[in-house]
């Protein structure tokens, strides 16, 4: 077997009956990502147009030909690794678009101590089917989330501060009423309407800063690299305070 983190080809398959029979993998389980896989793969560090995968504490985002799919269902397996036998120093992501939802893919990181590859295999192929063309490619580790991902270019830019050196009103608000039997995400644009290009998608919960509105469309702030875009106010509640 090569050093590679590899998977028989059906193993996949076998997960994603598991996770539709019982939900989870094993008894080691979690649903945050792991504090030693936080961060930016790439298949070419340093090329803000290759594929890469983006990983906070609570998702996955792949980006690839500039778009971003966000899957918040995160959970971690010791169990599954090299199909039998597994003597836990290997961690699985099985990963869903949302938590409790249908397992999309699992993401394969490298063992504890090293630096890579990355490895995406297939779980469910319609819930993951907009990635495809990445699954199997190895992708390197390139840097902490916040220096290495590349900001998002907006067709319709605003600013979240007020000058001189004075912060902008921004409010603090919580993406809600999604259908998760629907499509189960709010598209994040590039502009206010959905003629701009797709740059993201947000979950149920997730928090976002806003910062302005045109008509129903609103300026957000959101996740820890302070990513800017467009979202329809119709999805998104105030917090007080």
């Amino acid at each position: 077997m090569s050093k590679r983190f590899c998977v028989w080809a059906g193993l996949p398959w076998v997960i994603g009956l598991a996770f539709a029979l019982f939900g989870a993998l094993g008894p080691a389980l979690a649903n945050e990502v792991p504090e030693e896989f936080l961060g930016v793969w790439s298949t070419r560090c340093g090329d803000a147009d290759a594929p890469r995968i983006e990983m906070d504490a609570s998702s996955i985002a792949i980006v690839l030909d500039g778009a971003t799919y966000r899957y918040a269902g995160i959970n971690t397996s010791h169990t599954w690794h090299g199909g039998v036998g597994a003597d836990g120093s290997r961690v699985w992501l099985p990963t869903s678009k949302w938590p409790g939802g249908k397992f999309a893919f699992v993401a394969a990181p490298p063992p504890y101590g090293t630096e890579g590859p990355m490895v995406l295999e297939e779980g469910v192929p319609d819930e993951s089917s907009e990635i495809s063309p990445v699954f199997g490619t190895e992708f390197g580790r390139c840097g902490p989330l916040s220096v290495q991902a590349s900001s998002q270019v907006l067709d319709v830019p605003f600013s979240d501060d007020g000058g001189d050196g004075q912060a902008a009103w921004c409010a603090s608000s919580t993406v809600t009423n999604l259908d998760p039997n629907g499509d189960g995400f709010l598209s994040v644009r590039a502009g206010p309407g959905t003629q701009y290009r797709k740059l993201d998608e947000l979950r149920n919960g997730d928090v976002v800063s806003t910062c302005g509105s045109q008509g129903p469309w609103v300026a957000i702030v959101y996740g820890p690299s302070k990513k800017k875009g467009w979202v329809h106010g119709k999805w998104l509640k105030h917090l007080a305070g």
